[in-house]
């Protein structure tokens, strides 16, 4: 058995409370339509109600949209509400929330979204008191979260030109050194700008022209 599943059996303290639905359709169906309705004010019995989830087993959904932090204790809508209605990047939303929500789960498992229901069973059983019935049903939520969402790795943006034309004096830089090693001399063009006293004793110039051919042009 895994180290960390063994000991939280034995810590009532690292138990937590799993929200669930017993209608797993009407979970998935409510967050799908989020994009194309408007924002309530809270999400209350009365708002279910008014979106066509009556039944009483629906008004579940509001402790798993607040256990996402889709609304607050207030129950009223956050941010992560309305970036949902996103529809070019609402999979990336709710990935995100279900995995700051099932936190200690990703931990143990990185890629808990494809883990078989044994391991997912077997980890809510150490994390909650509930019997067989409420872990079927955590991991049934756990696992339809999981289907409207998209774990997928953010593709890092390509190099700008910009960045590109920084990183070519350390090619030219390896070339030198390795020119170098190879015994040869590398040509290299030095301008340099000199920046004469303003004086009238003409002897002080010819000292400084004399001191450049000796020690840059010999």
């Amino acid at each position: 058995m895994n180290l960390r599943l063994y000991l939280a059996s034995y810590f009532p303290s690292s138990m937590v409370e799993y929200p669930y639905v017993t209608t797993t359709n009407a979970l998935q169906k409510f967050i799908s339509q989020i994009p194309d309705t408007g924002i309530p004010g809270k999400l209350t019995i009365n708002e279910l109600e008014k979106r066509g989830f009556k039944s009483t087993n629906h008004r579940l959904i509001i402790s798993v949209m607040k256990f996402l932090k889709f609304i607050d204790e207030l129950q009223r809508p956050t941010e992560r509400w309305k970036s949902y209605r996103d529809k070019s990047r609402n999979k990336r939303v709710i990935a995100q929330a279900v995995k700051e929500a099932y936190a200690d789960l990703f931990s143990l498992y990185p890629n808990a979204q494809e883990r078989d229901t044994e391991a997912l069973k077997n980890f809510f059983s150490t994390r909650t008191a509930a019997g067989s019935q409420v872990v079927d049903k955590t991991v049934a939520t756990f696992k339809v979260l999981c289907q409207l969402s998209d774990f997928g790795e953010e593709t890092l943006p390509e190099a700008s030109p910009k960045q590109e034309r920084k990183q070519a004096p350390s090619s030219s830089i390896k070339n030198i050194s390795q020119t170098a090693q190879e015994g040869k001399v590398p040509a290299i063009d030095i301008n340099i700008q000199l920046q004469l006293p303003v004086t009238d004793n003409a002897e002080i110039h010819d000292k400084i022209f004399e001191a450049l051919k000796k020690y840059l042009l010999t």
